[in-house]
C-alpha cells in the first residue's frame, strides 16, 4: 500500500515538519513544534471574536492546538515566539507556551555555551564584563570634559 494511500486511510499526512521530542522515554514526554505570529490570521480571528461576540475567543483558549494555529505560523524552534507541546502519553494533551530569552551578561542569545569565559577572577567567579564596559564609558567621559 502506497503511504498516501495509507494516509488517507488513517486521516494523516505526514509533513516535513520540524518536531522536537522533550524528555524523552520519560514519564512526561512531549513533542514540540514553534510558531511565530501571523499578523493577518490574528485579524481574521479578531473579526471573528467580534462577531461571535467573544465567544470565539474563549473556544481559542479551550482549545489551545486551534488558538495557535489560527493566529501562528509554523517556523523552526530556534525563531519561535510561541510553542505548542503536546503530551505523548494517552491523553494527547496541548498547551501552548510563549518563549522568553533572558540574555545573560556579557553573551549573546545562541552562544555556545560551552565556549570559556573571557575573563575570571582569582576566587574562580566569572567577571561579566561590567567592569569594562563602565570604564569605556568613564573613558569617552573624560575625552568629552578635556
Amino acid at each position: 500500500m502506497s503511504p498516501t494511500r495509507k494516509a488517507r486511510r488513517t486521516g494523516r499526512m505526514r509533513t516535513n515538519e520540524e518536531v522536537k521530542i522533550i524528555n524523552q522515554g520519560l514519564e512526561d514526554e512531549m513533542e514540540v513544534w514553534g510558531y511565530r505570529p501571523c499578523w493577518w490570521k490574528m485579524i481574521l480571528v479578531g473579526v471573528g471574536v467580534i462577531c461571535s461576540g467573544g465567544l470565539l475567543l474563549l473556544l481559542l483558549y479551550w482549545l489551545p492546538e486551534w488558538g495557535v494555529k489560527g493566529t501562528c505560523t509554523r517556523t523552526s524552534l530556534r525563531d519561535a515566539h510561541t510553542l505548542l507541546l503536546r503530551t505523548t502519553d494517552e491523553f494527547r494533551q496541548w498547551f501552548r507556551v510563549k518563549v522568553c530569552v533572558i540574555l545573560a551578561p556579557g553573551r549573546k542569545p545562541f552562544d555556545d555555551l560551552d565556549t570559556p569565559a573571557k575573563t575570571q577572577l582569582q576566587n574562580g567567579d566569572i567577571d561579566h564584563s561590567v567592569r569594562f564596559v563602565h570604564q569605556k564609558h568613564h573613558d569617552i567621559h573624560q575625552e568629552h570634559v578635556q
